[in-house]
């Protein structure tokens, strides 16, 4: 089966205006497991590479505060990749323990999707950057909120949830939880007395 760039962008445009229905209809579509693993390579390479090019146009000195890691491409590549399943697993379990009835193999594809659509976002952040400094902090707020409202949404039509007012507070109390976790860990990490 083959997809025109046309037919992406205009599933893209559809699942943003109606999440809902557009996570039905990229599950619809049944992709074969290969091709799941294969989006989430994707997202993670192109992801990275936006990411470096948009570090890229960082002043010197905010540069030197960067870590190296995060400056090689294929590091990041990598650990964007690991970020991306790590969501997906979540997104299932989570989803699971609380009545969802949603598979891990639909659950990567949406995040996956999901994440397709951010890179329109990363890439006019960039363009942004280098036409209009200022606009680029109004097109990353706008990327924050997208990604709330399609992660609400695909998580509610995965697993079969019925509020999505329901899952933006169980997204929010799930993110309050890690936090405090990490915040805990370094805590008990740091020496004492310090």
């Amino acid at each position: 089966m083959s997809v025109t760039f046309g037919q992406i962008t205009a599933l893209a445009q559809f699942t943003i205006a109606d999440p809902l229905a557009g996570a039905r209809q990229v599950l619809a579509m049944r992709l074969p497991m290969v091709a799941r693993w294969w989006l989430i390579a994707f997202v993670a390479v192109v992801s990275a590479l936006l990411a470096h090019v948009s570090l890229s146009l960082l002043p010197p000195e905010t540069m030197v505060m960067i870590a190296s890691s995060v400056l090689n491409p294929i590091s990041s590549a990598l650990g964007q990749g690991l970020y991306l399943v790590v969501v997906a697993l979540a997104i299932h379990r989570i989803g699971r323990w609380r009545g969802g009835i949603g598979s891990f193999s639909d659950t990567l594809l949406l995040v996956g999707w999901m994440h397709t659509i951010l890179l329109a976002v990363m890439a006019a952040e960039i363009v942004a950057q280098l036409i209009l400094p200022p606009l680029a902090v109004g097109i990353s707020l706008l990327g924050i909120g997208l990604f709330m409202w399609l992660l609400t949404s695909f998580i509610t039509e995965l697993h079969g949830f019925k509020s999505r007012g329901s899952v933006f507070l169980g997204i929010l109390g799930t993110i309050f939880g890690l936090a405090m976790i990490i915040a805990f860990a370094l805590s008990s990490l740091s020496p004492a007395g310090a």
